[in-house]
């Protein structure tokens, strides 16, 4: 089997700002997510991966790159682990997105959702799964890295249980937090989900808050 590390992108100054990036260009990590993505290199070191995948967003790459210069490993720019498509809900505040009547679907029924403008979750997931079925073929028996976003993460895990993906919002996935699965052609596992690496500086949102749309900020 393939081992398949998800690793979500390090604090950003879009979580800092309570703001849903999506694919806005410019969105880098805050001072805190580069201190996580130190202290992640340092993790990350001690796990014989072979291979690292990454959204093409410039926070994934940022949050891999001390890791991958000491690793001497190429980052692959992978397209179908990028973050979904809010298209006109693309830089706004989350906390004015949840006042919207939309919102409430999103909550129980997110794979009906298609966003003005942008992706469908029904979209995201297919083109999730084709990369993690690409990924898991061409790198069989290895342990392969991939940096991506909160929903990605959250889509993956309910993908990898074959659950119902209308509740998949209902899962957490903080920043900087890494989830393992183990697929191959046949069977798929998840070994962990949402573990914390890194130091926990600032007190932590409620689950019921962390559990959002683009995966919340956590702080």
């Amino acid at each position: 089997m393939t081992t398949l590390y998800l690793l979500r992108h390090a604090h950003s100054i879009a979580n800092e700002k309570g703001i849903l990036a999506g694919r806005l260009e410019g969105v880098r990590l805050s001072d805190e997510g580069e201190r996580q993505a130190r202290e992640l290199a340092a993790y990350l070191a001690k796990i014989p991966l072979t291979h690292i995948y990454s959204s093409p967003l410039e926070r994934c790459l940022q949050t891999v790159e001390s890791f991958a210069r000491r690793k001497k490993v190429r980052v692959v720019s992978e397209p179908g682990i990028q973050e979904m498509d809010y298209g006109k809900w693309s830089g706004e505040k989350l906390s004015s997105l949840s006042k919207k009547p939309l919102w409430r679907t999103i909550k129980k029924n997110p794979m009906r959702v298609r966003f003005p403008e942008g992706e469908s979750f029904e979209e995201a997931a297919e083109r999730l799964e084709k990369a993690l079925i690409r990924i898991a073929k061409k790198h069989p028996k290895k342990k392969v890295l991939l940096v991506t976003h909160g929903d990605i993460i959250k889509m993956a895990i309910q993908k990898t249980l074959q659950g119902d993906m209308n509740k998949f919002q209902r899962i957490v996935v903080d920043p900087a937090s890494l989830t393992v699965l183990e697929w191959d052609s046949k069977n798929r596992f998840l070994v962990s989900a949402n573990q914390k690496i890194v130091t926990q500086r600032r007190k932590q949102k409620s689950l019921r808050k962390r559990a959002t749309l683009g995966g919340g900020s956590n702080v």
